[in-house]
């Protein structure tokens, strides 16, 4: 009878393990050029205990067209044409009383990109009738960047590809876990190192988080809330009328898990905006959708397929393309 309880209590333990590594939030962010630069906080899951550190690796192509007709028709004179490349990398590592310290750096590269033709090709076929509206892309030429934002008789301009690290991240996190349920509390920091426009902010940035989920056999279901204030002159801050001095943000998802080793997770994401600059898609917040894919494909390693998108907001990237690869050890 020992042995049998054993047995059950062993397999109960084991399908926690994989289904807390495969079934996570996906983690949202927004990669336009005024919020990739700032601190972003994950949406963490409360449940670790699987390991004592993990590292990730991921890297996201994002598309972004603000349609110069708009915005004149808004009284600017300004366009927003840029693909964004972004190489990141994230660690974690569980110390005393089941605390984790985290951290992360990215690779940003602002470029003309290759995306514009795929994403209209992909709006005008047949099962779409007439077709899906492009967001401008018929006002601007196709695989170019082009920023300009003119503001108080000052013009902002980048038409060429811009690389750079952004600054380094840092988190601690505390979770509390009952049963099929859990909470946690993150706090973060981002230093100002860099100077880079469109890569640094040139702000010291501190967060604060707290996210509660809920596991049931196949099932997760999350959310999570996120606090983050800015402190200094950003660099883009006249030029891109980013007045604000702050983000909330606010998550709601969940996942299911297909078999033993593949799971799939939707979640939307929602953040204030920064921008003050009368225009109201910059000037309201942002929804964001993703929808991702995650497989393990060994005992330790996930691999993520991810893509979000701004579908009805217009304040974020239109839409980004993810794979993320986590080991953990």
């Amino acid at each position: 009878m020992n042995n049998l309880l054993r047995a059950l209590a062993s397999l109960l333990i084991s399908f926690n393990l994989y289904s807390s590594d495969l079934l996570q939030p996906a983690d949202t962010k927004n990669n336009f050029i005024s919020y990739l630069p700032h601190l972003l906080i994950p949406q963490f899951s409360s449940e670790s205990f699987y390991s004592k550190r993990m590292f990730s690796v991921s890297v996201s192509e994002s598309n972004t067209i603000f349609d110069p007709v708009y915005f004149k028709n808004n009284g600017k004179n300004a366009v927003i044409d840029v693909e964004t490349s972004c190489m990141s990398l994230f660690y974690f590592e569980k110390i005393i009383y089941d605390i984790e310290l985290s951290a992360s750096i990215s690779l940003i590269r602002h470029w003309s990109g290759f995306l514009d033709s795929p994403i209209e090709n992909f709006h005008s076929l047949p099962i779409f009738g007439k077709g899906l509206p492009n967001g401008g892309r018929e006002n601007v030429a196709r695989n170019k960047i082009d920023i300009q934002y003119e503001n108080k008789g000052k013009t902002l301009s980048l038409t060429k590809s811009r690389l750079g690290l952004s600054d380094p991240s840092f988190f601690i996190k505390k979770s509390f876990i009952a049963d099929q349920s859990g909470v946690y509390f993150s706090t973060a920091v981002k230093p100002s190192i860099g100077s880079k426009d469109f890569i640094n902010s040139n702000t010291f940035d501190l967060g604060l988080s707290a996210g509660a989920d809920f596991r049931k056999e196949k099932m997760y279901l999350f959310t999570s809330a996120a606090f983050v204030k800015f402190f200094g002159s950003g660099s883009l801050d006249d030029e891109l009328e980013q007045s604000k001095k702050y983000i909330t943000s606010f998550c709601i998802g969940g996942g299911y898990a297909i078999s033993e080793n593949t799971a799939v997770v939707i979640q939307l994401y929602v953040h204030t905006s920064i921008l003050d600059t009368g225009v109201k898609r910059l000037d309201y917040p942002t929804v964001c959708n993703t929808y991702a894919f995650r497989w393990r494909y060994g005992k330790s390693s996930v691999l993520q397929f991810d893509i979000t998108e701004d579908t009805f907001t217009y304040a974020g990237a239109d839409i980004s393309f993810n794979i993320k690869n986590e080991t953990r050890f």
